[in-house]
């Protein structure tokens, strides 16, 4: 039986890349092309179902994951394709991307590297992903002040992975004193409320060759919102924030293993 599905997941290799990347081709690269002259607010609203289609299509069809969904956000917050906050996760897998994108449609923080992805990057930057260049000092302290302008304009939110890069192997969560805390203090100076979530399994779907392995678990959680409010200083804010996506993540390794 093991055989036959090795055998039936070569075969549907193809299937698994063409079918989003002719979704991103001829859906969302001409719209986001439309859309490049106008402002982000305009582009997110435009852009902002059809990037949930592209994540759906990725994690059901594409991947045939096996997902488990946990959300504990208000309903009302729950129906928003761009719900407001700083939303702070883990990062282990290109797949995190398509798998937040089936739940909210917010803009991240994105390496320089992805623009240059053919199709994908300009259909990035034109959704209202802001790009950096981790190795120059003045391009992180020009988007950290992007991403302050962002969390207090008209769409109020922003997608922020604190561990900087990929946390490859299916590893928890880096530990509190190595993530980058800037954004999480000025939320936490501004009143801003973070909204923790966490990943797991998306590791495994990519093979270390770039082969889909198809049918495995994947799982995410969307935790209740943290407030500064209740917190007495921006460590324990922080803290508490990153506690809840690590906190999350054992929580659903211990569900789904």
């Amino acid at each position: 039986m093991e055989k036959i599905k090795k055998i039936l997941s070569f075969l549907y290799q193809p299937f698994s890349f063409l079918i989003p990347a002719a979704f991103l081709i001829f859906i969302i690269f001409p719209i986001s092309i439309l859309v490049l002259p106008f402002n982000w607010s305009f582009r997110l609203k435009v852009t902002a179902p059809f990037w949930q289609f592209y994540g759906k299509l990725t994690i059901y069809i594409a991947c045939l994951c096996k997902v488990h969904f946990e959300d504990y956000r208000p309903e009302e917050v729950q129906s928003l394709h761009n719900p407001p906050g700083l939303y702070v996760g883990n990062h282990q897998s290109f797949i995190d991307i398509p798998l937040m994108l089936c739940t909210c449609q917010i803009a991240p923080i994105m390496k320089k590297e992805i623009l240059y992805i053919p199709v994908f990057g300009i259909c990035a930057y034109s959704s209202g992903a802001m790009i950096v260049n981790r190795k120059r000092g003045e391009s992180r302290r020009k988007v950290f002040k992007q991403a302050q302008e962002r969390l207090f304009s008209y769409y109020k939110n922003l997608q922020y992975y604190p561990e900087g890069t990929r946390n490859k192997g299916n590893k928890p969560p880096r530990d509190l004193d190595k993530i980058k805390k800037p954004l999480m203090v000025f939320a936490y100076k501004n009143n801003v409320p973070v909204c923790p979530f966490s990943m797991y399994g998306t590791t495994e779907v990519l093979s270390p060759k770039g082969f889909i392995q198809h049918g495995r678990k994947v799982g995410k959680i969307m935790h209740a919102p943290i407030f500064p409010k209740d917190f007495e200083n921006e460590d324990e804010f922080v803290k508490a924030v990153w506690d809840k996506v690590t906190l999350g993540y054992f929580d659903l390794k211990e569900k789904l293993s």
